[in-house]
């Protein structure tokens, strides 16, 4: 199975560059992968969802290539946390789900320490909170472990790994760890 984006979010709308003409940059929605491609209307609201996969698309026409953290614009830098806030709220049971089900990288090493902030005593305190119940919510998480903002810890970690600052790939990129299928399979380990 190829793993290809179906839908993303703009985050920059280009009107005018110096080599394509005017350019979208976009962020996908299943692995956060950075590209651009050729608008085909006149105007975007930053954020707003466009399809991107096989066949007729709506908003987008050719995608020229994958794009690096780096060459992003200065506002589409800026803007980035916020779209990819939107998306994993979008997505929230997926999201809350790797605070149900994340394990341990090594024995020393759990994958909820990879998370910025998420050290072995806010660790260990979602690992007990977990197992009595799992969580339901962000807001969930928040009150039982008195973690502020999970959502940031997510978009924090993902724009690490745009970046390339970490080997381990949790949620960006083809290679990420963390994916429905694996998902699924974590949750018959745990049960």
């Amino acid at each position: 199975m190829r793993k290809t984006e179906k839908y993303a979010r703009v985050i920059d709308f280009i009107p005018e560059s110096s080599v394509n003409g005017p350019l979208l940059h976009l962020v996908g929605e299943d692995y956060f992968v950075l590209f651009n491609a050729e608008p085909t209307k006149k105007d975007y609201d930053i954020g707003e969802r466009l399809y991107v996969g096989k066949g007729p698309r709506d908003g987008v026409g050719v995608i020229f290539g994958i794009l690096k953290y780096s060459d992003l614009t200065g506002p589409g830098k800026s803007i980035l946390p916020d779209v990819l806030r939107q998306i994993i709220l979008d997505k929230e049971e997926f999201y809350v789900n790797f605070f149900n089900y994340a394990p341990a990288i090594t024995n020393r090493m759990h994958s909820l320490e990879l998370l910025p902030g998420i050290g072995k005593k806010h660790r260990d305190k979602i690992l007990e909170e977990r197992a009595k119940e799992k969580f339901k919510s962000f807001k969930d998480i928040e009150k039982r472990t008195k973690i502020h903002d999970p959502v940031g810890l997510i978009v924090e970690r993902i724009i690490l790994e745009m970046r390339g600052h970490d080997r381990h790939r949790l949620f960006y990129g083809k290679n990420k760890f963390y994916t429905p299928e694996t998902l699924e399979k974590l949750k018959k380990l745990v049960r």
